[in-house]
């Protein structure tokens, strides 16, 4: 698999944590931004099994660069919004084999 020539692209929609008035956290959506060349994956039973998600729908998004998106983050991807689950894993051992890997898993069920 070449890390930057996937035929997928998403949407990433990161969002930070922020005080309002009456001094209550809240999150806020940061400007999206699209990431394109990635390949994705879906996620085997035994890795959803192990993540406690057997009923979600939980892919692996794979690329080369950097990820724009953190633990909150909405990724838009055929047509459906997915939570980003967790922190990205970035491999950085040389050169032509860095690249990041991040779950994702779908909001709702499809058709939903």
């Amino acid at each position: 698999m070449l890390l930057d020539r996937g035929r997928h692209k998403v949407l990433v929609i990161p969002q930070v944590g922020k005080k309002d008035s009456a001094n209550a956290w809240g999150w806020t959506d940061l400007p999206a931004v699209e990431v394109k060349g990635l390949h994705i994956e879906k996620v085997s039973t035994d890795e959803t099994t192990a993540l406690n998600s057997q009923v979600a729908t939980v892919y692996r998004v794979i690329g080369r660069g950097p990820w724009p998106g953190g633990v909150k983050s909405i990724v838009q991807w055929m047509g459906r919004d997915w939570d980003q689950l967790g922190e990205a894993m970035v491999y950085g051992n040389g050169r032509r084999t860095q690249h990041f890997d991040v779950l994702i898993q779908a909001r709702k069920a499809k058709g939903v």
